[in-house]
């Protein structure tokens, strides 16, 4: 990673088995109502939170097609604070470890986060995700300035991958999770609505990026319209360490052990 200190002492995550869920799939913590769906995964990611609360998008929507799904939603969340005192309790209890999915926006909100999650119990590790608007070096910036015992991993979509691909080939030493991208649609009024696009349509491009970053030497999450396990097995091939599912968590009634694979 970019963290100043290269001294400080990195707590090791294991994810195993090597599956986890993509943030915005299965809300902020593991309920217990679904179990079945969660129990198979080797670590959990958090919905998004930011450092104050965010309300949902006056033009949110989720729109479900036979080969990809586009899910606008603001990313509604209660803040660091209040998801810290309503989920943190889940977090400790629950059967697997939890990555913590952090919207980062500034380097003195993030280290705050940052350093309040490493004292949780069975927090394991934060996922960063960052605008479209910030610029690499408005993020490299940002993760120069924080410190972090806790692994980190940058959340990047599948344009940012692209974008940022320079200076990542600079920074081998880090966990990618590649996931869906950007996309566009008219809704009922026709107006143009942007949100993530994930789906069938998508895993081929986001297979070809988890091969080039994985090539680098980068430890790579891949994921992004995974709904088969032959999926899985392509997205092993092409060099991902952990596999990452969304819309197949978001259709219901998933039992994921079908889809384990072994690795090599």
């Amino acid at each position: 990673m970019w963290l100043p200190d290269d001294n400080m002492q990195k707590r090791e995550l294991v994810i195993n088995p090597p599956l986890v869920n993509a943030a915005s799939s299965l809300g902020f913590y593991p309920n217990p109502k679904h179990q079945n769906t969660w129990e198979n995964l080797g670590a959990f990611i958090t919905n998004p939170i930011s450092f104050k609360a965010r309300q949902p998008a006056d033009n949110r929507l989720f729109i479900s097609k036979q080969s990809y799904y586009l899910m606008h939603t603001g990313l509604a969340n209660p803040g660091f604070k209040s998801s810290l005192k309503r989920f943190a309790p889940h977090w400790a209890k629950a059967p697997v470890g939890i990555i913590v999915h952090l919207l980062a926006e500034d380097s003195f909100s993030l280290q705050q986060m940052i350093a309040t999650l490493e004292t949780c119990e069975n927090v394991v590790a934060v996922e960063l995700s960052f605008s479209d608007r910030l610029d690499w070096a408005d993020i490299e910036s940002m993760l120069h300035n924080i410190t972090s015992e806790l692994p980190i991993i940058l959340c990047l979509t599948l344009q940012q991958v692209w974008a940022y691909l320079p200076m990542l080939e600079r920074n081998t030493d880090q966990v990618i999770h590649v996931g869906g991208g950007r996309g566009a649609i008219l809704d009922v009024s026709a107006n143009l609505v942007s949100g993530r696009l994930v789906g069938f349509d998508q895993f081929s491009l986001i297979l070809n990026a988890v091969q080039k970053v994985s090539k680098l030497g980068i430890r790579v999450i891949g994921g992004g319209g995974i709904i088969s396990g032959n999926q899985v097995k392509a997205m092993f091939k092409a060099g991902a360490q952990v596999i990452a599912f969304d819309c197949l968590l978001w259709q219901g009634g998933v039992d994921l052990s079908e889809l384990q694979v072994p690795i090599k």
